[in-house]
């Protein structure tokens, strides 16, 4: 299963309309329609996410953002994210209060 079937499976496994889901993601429905079907409606192409986009649809459906990835396939310069998304995990496990620190960092202003 390719990502845009991914994508469609959590939204369905999930209970979750096309509108529902793409307000809790933060995205359009129109987008999120073309994200699941893996193409631009309007040209064809493959629809390419941003990274930004990714971050949210693993939020949104609760899903690592390594694991959501890796569904899609790994552009080149994403080889620092998903290295930085393991090493995060992991230390969300071995060291939850410098895990919290570290996302403070991030997430400050």
């Amino acid at each position: 299963m390719g990502f845009a079937g991914v994508l469609l499976k959590m939204r369905k496994d999930q209970c979750l309309s096309l509108r529902e889901a793409a307000a809790r993601i933060g995205i359009s429905h129109t987008y999120l329609s073309a994200l699941e079907k893996g193409a631009d409606p309007r040209t064809g192409e493959p629809i390419v996410p941003s990274d930004e986009v990714l971050i949210k649809l693993s939020r949104a459906y609760g899903i690592e953002y390594a694991k959501l990835i890796a569904y899609f396939g790994i552009r080149e310069n994403q080889d620092a994210y998903i290295y930085m998304a393991h090493q995060l995990h992991a230390l969300k496990k071995s060291d939850p209060g410098r895990f919290r620190e570290i996302l403070e960092i991030i997430y400050k202003d």
